[in-house]
């Protein structure tokens, strides 16, 4: 299964993280820094209705989980900037 690994830059403004890809299994997001990273596959009000990725925690999403990873996905900072890591894996 090819894999693909980068690192974004995230801020206050909402970012892209990862565009839909049907061909999308796996969904890796780690958050390489301290501060708090929303994620949403909503690119409107992400602080507010994403999920917290606190602090060098990671996310998952799979599709033997039924977490639809072939979605586009969004990120945001409510302050500063945060780098994270993110994992994809295809067929």
């Amino acid at each position: 299964m090819p894999a693909s690994f980068r690192r974004e830059k995230v801020t206050t403004e909402p970012k892209a993280i990862a565009s839909y890809n049907a061909n999308r299994k796996l969904l890796m997001v780690i958050n390489e820094s301290e501060v708090t990273v929303y994620i949403s596959k909503d690119p409107m009000n992400i602080v507010e209705i994403g999920i917290p990725l606190y602090p060098f925690e990671t996310i998952v999403f799979d599709v033997a989980d039924a977490d639809e990873p072939e979605s586009s996905f969004y990120a945001q900072t409510s302050e500063g900037y945060a780098i994270v890591r993110i994992y994809e894996a295809l067929v």
